[in-house]
């Protein structure tokens, strides 16, 4: 199973979490942000990110509490080897350390399997699949770019469609082989 994933967090430097989406392909959704104004952001994250928060049901408050929540939606998953999409390595060691913290990544870190998929954003079939994901996540729920949930259901679509294009492809060279 593939779990795509994007994490919000307070600053490049010493990246601390504020927010976790999270998509497999099937579609199902989990997203929670930490609601705690004292955590310090740089100014980016305050243009870009804070705009949009609340707009989504689930806040806690704090790292911990997130782990939790990630731990009990991870477990209705009910499989035993789960590879987590990410394009920024940041993502997987942010779910990482929500999960440490909360004391519970005992039990994942031989199911969550990391995998980069950085090279997406040079393929033109994902970008064009991830606006027109980003556009529709601002239709359905007024959240687009930079939000957590947003970019998770958009990297899931844009590798989606970089893998459906490989495999015509691939069907299209094994119909043009001679009988």
């Amino acid at each position: 199973m593939n779990l795509f994933i994007d994490t919000e967090f307070s600053s490049l430097n010493g990246p601390e979490l504020l927010s976790i989406g999270l998509v497999p392909e099937d579609g199902r959704e989990f997203y929670v942000e930490i609601a705690d104004d004292r955590i310090p952001v740089n100014a980016f994250v305050k243009r870009t990110v804070l705009p949009q928060w609340g707009l989504m049901p689930l806040q806690v408050r704090s790292s911990i509490e997130l782990g939790r929540h990630v731990d009990k939606w991870l477990s209705g998953l009910r499989r035993t080897s789960i590879a987590v999409v990410f394009d920024y390595e940041a993502d997987f060691d942010l779910l990482r350390k929500a999960l440490l913290s909360a004391m519970c990544w005992g039990r994942w870190s031989k199911v969550l399997v990391p995998h980069r998929v950085g090279f997406l954003s040079r393929e033109h079939a994902s970008n064009e699949a991830m606006d027109t994901s980003w556009t529709a996540s601002m239709q359905r729920d007024g959240i687009g770019r930079h939000h957590a949930l947003a970019d998770a259901r958009a990297l899931r679509e844009g590798y989606a469609a970089v893998h459906d294009a490989q495999r015509r492809r691939v069907a299209e060279c094994v119909a043009a082989l001679p009988p």
